[in-house]
């Protein structure tokens, strides 16, 4: 199986997830409309084990996915952009040979993990084009989602757009290996924009830690393969892997307790920026 940059690997036995269905070919349209300085598009991705359900059709510009999680395992939805002739069914081939993602295959983010029965969200701006939505969360056996069926496609179709980006009170800028935080994370409702400066792939999920464990202990906790009891009590979403130079934004509601921001993304090493310091903890009081 193609060993993927965009793995993320330490969610694999938590028993917190959600998944999605979705019947491929279909012809459903994006569930919003667009117009002259509106919102974003709003795109619903449902979660099922294994597999998820959205249009196979959205309207290029900025598009806030939203994903919902009816399933019992986590899941994430990571958004592709396919080069000009390739399709998901290359990106299915693919993902089956070792070594590195194709080079034909950009990772633009999307939705990190909520909690089972939950839900998360991400805004990205989308040109024209064909797409990827995959989950490469692991089973708790280890076979990644993707290999169970949880990969589809969709196609972004020309557009007058228009949308206006939703502003951020909260920015996260990725590097090799940190987030770099400008504003406060406080108790309450936030939109945060995240950019990822490289050079490598990175995401920024948000997950909230059990009462006295540490940044330590999850880096720990990931390293030993997931055999100890969690660290962590939920997850908030956050930005799935996307490439250097990839702009996106979520948004999530914080209450009083102690949190981490990880990137569970595997190194040319095959350890996680986590274990490479990718890890911070910050503290709502």
């Amino acid at each position: 199986m193609r060993r993927s940059i965009f793995r993320t690997t330490a969610v694999l036995a938590i028993g917190l997830s959600g998944a999605c269905s979705k019947k491929e070919g279909g012809t459903a349209k994006a569930d919003s409309t667009q117009a002259k300085g509106a919102e974003p598009t709003a795109v619903t991705i449902t979660a099922t084990d294994y597999a998820f359900q959205l249009p196979a059709q959205i309207p290029a510009g900025i598009i806030t996915f939203k994903l919902v999680s009816k399933a019992k395992e986590l899941h994430h939805a990571v958004v592709i952009r396919l080069d000009q002739g390739k399709t998901v069914n290359d990106m299915r081939e693919a993902l089956k040979q070792p070594g590195p993602p194709p080079a034909w295959a950009h990772a633009v983010g999307g939705p990190n993990p909520s909690d089972p029965s939950g839900t998360s969200d991400a805004t990205l701006a989308l040109a024209p084009g064909q797409y990827a939505v995959v989950c490469f969360i692991p089973t708790p056996g280890g076979i990644p989602h993707f290999a169970k069926g949880m990969i589809t496609g969709f196609e972004v179709t020309p557009s007058s757009g228009g949308q206006v980006n939703p502003a951020g009170d909260v920015s996260i800028k990725l590097s090799d290996y940190a987030f770099a935080i400008s504003g406060s994370l406080t108790a309450g409702a936030h939109h945060i924009s995240v950019e990822n400066q490289g050079p490598q792939t990175h995401e920024v999920a948000v997950a909230k830690l059990a009462p006295g464990k540490t940044a330590e202990d999850v880096v720990k906790w990931e390293a030993g393969g997931l055999k100890t009891p969690t660290p962590l009590t939920h997850f908030l979403g956050g930005i799935a892997p996307m490439d250097r130079n990839t702009t996106a934004s979520f948004s999530v509601t914080l209450e009083k307790g102690d949190y981490v921001l990880i990137c569970f993304v595997p190194d040319k090493d095959g350890r996680s920026h986590a274990a490479h310091g990718m890890i911070q903890k910050f503290t709502v009081s």
